[in-house]
């Protein structure tokens, strides 16, 4: 399955600074959480945001599929603060598909995108 925001709605994966220090973190509540953009909405794409993103928003909403297994956050571009510039995709860890947890992208675990880019939206509307 795939899914095509609505409006203002910004559909991503959730993501995380690799760790500098080889203190393991118990707590994943205090680390900062970025949103992947993996598909916009019209409204957001008009307001300049695009799928490659990578924004921290103030308030994350989420819905979750097949009986928790899947996570799949969603953010207002009203909610998105800043825009993060400079961070290499391979200094971020990515959500597990349940959401659960974070790997590097290329972990067979990492959950793939789940957003249907705005173009092939437009092609399939326009057939």
């Amino acid at each position: 399955m795939k899914f095509a925001p609505r409006h203002a709605q910004l559909v991503g994966r959730m993501t995380i600074r690799k760790s500098e220090s080889v203190i393991i973190l118990t707590n994943e509540k205090e680390v900062t959480k970025f949103l992947l953009v993996d598909a916009v909405g019209p409204d957001a794409a008009a307001a300049g945001l695009r799928v490659g993103d990578l924004v921290v928003a103030t308030m994350l909403k989420s819905i979750v599929f097949d009986a928790g297994t899947i996570y799949m956050p969603l953010v207002d571009e009203k909610d998105v603060a800043l825009h993060v510039l400079e961070a290499p995709l391979d200094s971020l860890l990515v959500q597990v598909a349940s959401g659960k947890g974070f790997v590097p992208f290329d972990s067979p675990d990492a959950a793939k995108s789940l957003g249907v880019p705005p173009l092939v939206r437009e092609l399939e509307e326009a057939a």
